[in-house]
């Protein structure tokens, strides 16, 4: 099951502010009818790119909009409760940051479908050009201390929810959590995650197969990356708290294969979306990520030499500009005969 935006609408909205001080409750703030649909559509689709999860049968999130979906239950109403639990799930963690929490009923392919938005407040310098009472043209600024703004990192959380019968699917944006999902959302919205990191782990040293074989069958890499690769990604893997981050596909390319272009970046971001796994936050499972066990290198000259990791480690195999040298100091295990 997955979520494809189709030409949505936004039908309803509703927002409450979350994590003020001193109080046990959100701040419920009045019904509204639906502002800057354009807008909010906008931040909206950004939760596309996030982590695929599942609601759990206890989830009360699930049940809330099971309400208002299947039995047209009040939706100002539920808000509240579901802007309450929200409240409540963030100021028991300590250190909350007051924001405004905001519910979406949306209209996609003749079905429903939901979103949830918590933004931090922002604070933001608001500034105009005015004529003043001699007739000058002046800069009026104001600042404006509860607003929140468009940038896709200013919507600190977000969840785009579907649901058909026992199936379900909700994809998940956490800036606040580097590999996934803070438990305490997690939590709030009583979901599970897809893949673990074991199963991310694997489809993505596939995505990077397929990315490799398209770039250098299409020349945007050279042919040599296939023989460096796969070891890079056992050493990027290797290291301590080593992940994957959608955000940062430049980043990994750049240690990966040693070019970040942007034409590289789009078709590794194809072959995530092709790979089902776009948007999925990750710590690599580091057993599942194997040293490369063979290596195969040929000459001009056609003298073809096999070696495996192994031999790298010891150095006894090494490159030295374009000579190759062998330490044998061991002796050969047997001498060539003439052939023919």
């Amino acid at each position: 099951m997955e979520i494809q935006l189709n030409n949505p609408i936004i039908l309803k909205m509703a927002m409450h502010v979350v994590g003020e001080d001193g109080e046990e409750r959100s701040r419920h703030l009045p019904a509204t009818d639906v502002v800057h649909q354009e807008f909010f559509l906008g931040r909206i689709q950004e939760t596309i790119k996030g982590c695929k999860c599942e609601f759990l049968p206890a989830s009360g999130v699930y049940s809330v909009l099971k309400g208002v979906k299947g039995r047209g239950e009040n939706f100002n109403e539920q808000s509240i409760n579901l802007a309450d639990l929200f409240h409540l799930a963030i100021t028991s963690q300590g250190g909350a940051v007051p924001g405004a929490f905001l519910l979406f009923e949306i209209e996609n392919n003749e079905d429903k479908i939901y979103s949830i938005i918590k933004y931090e407040h922002d604070d933001v310098v608001h500034y105009k050009s005015k004529i003043n009472e001699r007739g000058e043209e002046v800069l009026d600024f104001e600042l404006l201390d509860t607003t929140f703004v468009k940038k896709p990192q200013a919507m600190q959380k977000s969840a785009l929810i579907s649901f058909s019968g026992e199936e379900s699917i909700v994809y998940v944006i956490d800036r606040s959590e580097r590999k996934g999902i803070t438990k305490y959302f997690r939590n709030y919205l009583g979901v599970v995650r897809l893949y673990d990191d074991l199963e991310l782990t694997e489809k993505f040293q596939k995505v990077v197969d397929s990315f490799v074989k398209f770039a250098v069958g299409n020349d945007l890499l050279p042919k040599e990356i296939r023989k460096t690769y796969k070891s890079r990604l056992y050493e990027y893997s290797q290291r301590d708290g080593a992940r994957f981050d959608p955000d940062e596909i430049a980043v990994f390319l750049g240690v990966l294969v040693g070019d970040d272009s942007p034409a590289l970046v789009e078709v590794f971001e194809r072959e995530l979306k092709k790979g089902k796994i776009e948007g999925e936050k990750f710590e690599f499972d580091k057993e599942s990520v194997k040293k490369p066990s063979k290596y195969r290198t040929k000459t001009l000259d056609g003298i073809v030499i096999n070696f495996d990791q192994s031999h790298i480690d010891s150095g006894k195999y090494r490159k030295e500009g374009e000579t190759i040298v062998i330490d044998i100091s061991n002796g050969l295990e047997e001498d060539a005969d003439q052939l023919g």
